[in-house]
């Protein structure tokens, strides 16, 4: 008798819009998605209606996936060093538990220049901060393996994957607001996320509120231009990611009930006539928030 082939994935990609603390550990890593006025703290499957509203205060945990036994390495990130503040937990909306991932790919990144669009910790004068001089990734994808018999699960999710394609499902989490921020010089929300991921550190929390701004850790986007975007090279993507799904939710029409596009131009275009341009050719304006920063 013929043996039956597994249905299950033996890859997921998951994809961190927004604004999220990486700490990485001994046996894993923890993602931290800070309190921010605004956000949107869904996940799912990229599809109108499969985002599910994240529970404040819950941790989510990845069971079923292959430990790398190590952590691989950050590109284009911020970090901050000192560890995390005793009392972080109070200023997080939710967290995640993940083992250390087989690959970890920036995969859309923001100029960060002074004298272009954006400026990310302007005169920043903290000896625990790092910011990339001049490029900030702004979606990062973890990426696992599963043993292909073993069916894999996010405790207190009840995300339910799409068919794997070539052996890959994507899992989407998102920390962003769901509307435009108006695009002002000094755009105060960007300044707000930024300071709140700083504040979960030990180094950030012991920073009276009112003298984040003097020390330089505040977002600045200048004469009131936007992020613009990288073009998405070979490489930047992991298998089974389509380009058009790094766009911000705001961008993305995933609350909204129209259909999911089909792959390709043509289809992009349904959702935005701007977004294939941005994704492809970084002409576009991109979401004007904060990106991820590690805590180490």
């Amino acid at each position: 008798m013929a043996t039956q082939p597994c249905e299950y994935p033996k890859t997921l990609n998951i994809v961190w819009h927004g604004t999220f603390a990486f700490v990485p550990g001994p046996d894993g890593i923890e993602v931290l998605a800070p309190e921010v006025a605004d956000h949107d703290n869904l996940a799912g499957r990229w599809q109108p209606g499969a985002l599910e509203p994240l529970v404040r205060g819950r941790r989510y945990t990845l069971r079923g996936a292959k430990n790398n036994g190590k952590a691989p390495p950050f590109s284009k990130i911020m970090s901050m060093t000192g560890g995390l503040a005793a009392d972080y937990q109070t200023r997080v909306y939710c967290s995640w538990i993940l083992p250390h991932p087989k690959q970890i790919y920036t995969a859309l990144s923001v100029d960060n220049d002074k004298n272009g669009s954006t400026n990310y910790g302007p005169g920043l004068k903290h000896p625990h901060i790092t910011i990339p001089k001049e490029k900030l990734g702004v979606v990062y994808v973890t990426t696992f393996d599963f043993d292909p018999c073993e069916k894999f699960h996010v405790e207190n999710l009840l995300w339910s994957p799409d068919p794997p394609v070539d052996g890959t499902v994507n899992l989407h989490v998102y920390a962003q607001e769901d509307h435009k921020i108006a695009r002002e010089t000094r755009n105060p929300h960007s300044t707000k996320a930024f300071q709140a991921l700083v504040r979960l550190s030990k180094a950030g929390a012991a920073i009276p509120q009112e003298k984040l701004a003097a020390l330089g850790v505040k977002v600045e986007f200048l004469d009131g231009a936007v992020a613009v975007l990288d073009p998405v090279k070979p490489g930047d993507l992991p298998p089974g990611l389509r380009r058009v799904e790094l766009v911000s939710l705001e961008a993305s029409g995933l609350l909204s009930k129209r259909a999911v596009p089909p792959p390709g131009p043509s289809g992009l275009r349904r959702i935005r006539p701007s977004v294939f341009r941005a994704i492809d050719t970084g002409e576009s304006a991109a979401h004007p928030c904060v990106p991820g920063m590690i805590i180490h």
